[in-house]
């Protein structure tokens, strides 16, 4: 348990939180992944979607939302994954869907993997207190 507790000193963790931008290209992505959290395209593809550049898509992201276009879309996932594991919905099936478990299937470099590692011990444990509030 005290490496477990380690790990997640070392982690720079993410509230739970979603912050919904107010730019109309923003809102409308944002639309689209809620409907669709798994959809995995990339900020060049959205910019095509809502006449923008993939940079300038990035910048407002950043400037509305305080974080990365990964890192909020992550929100998005993590958001609903929860929602629907409380939904009793079947862990392969979420991940699958959301997109997490095509994550774990390309090989990455250690470095990305201890992060990706400790995203997956951190949404556990989330997961673990959440269904046990309920």
């Amino acid at each position: 348990m005290m490496v477990v507790l380690d790990q997640f000193r070392s982690m720079s963790v993410t509230p739970l939180e979603l912050p919904i931008p107010r730019d109309i290209r923003l809102k409308k992505i944002y639309d689209r992944l809620s409907s669709d959290p798994g959809d995995n395209r990339t900020l060049e593809e959205w910019g095509k979607i809502v006449a923008a550049t993939g940079r300038t898509l990035a910048r407002r992201f950043r400037e509305e939302t305080g974080m990365s276009f990964g890192q909020w879309r992550q929100q998005i996932r993590i958001l609903e994954a929860l929602r629907r594991l409380t939904m009793d919905e079947p862990v392969a099936t979420v991940a699958i869907e959301l997109g997490i478990a095509r994550v774990l299937l390309y090989p990455c470099s250690k470095r990305r993997w201890a992060k990706l590692r400790g995203s997956i011990l951190l949404f556990n444990l989330l997961l673990s207190q959440a269904l046990t509030s309920i």
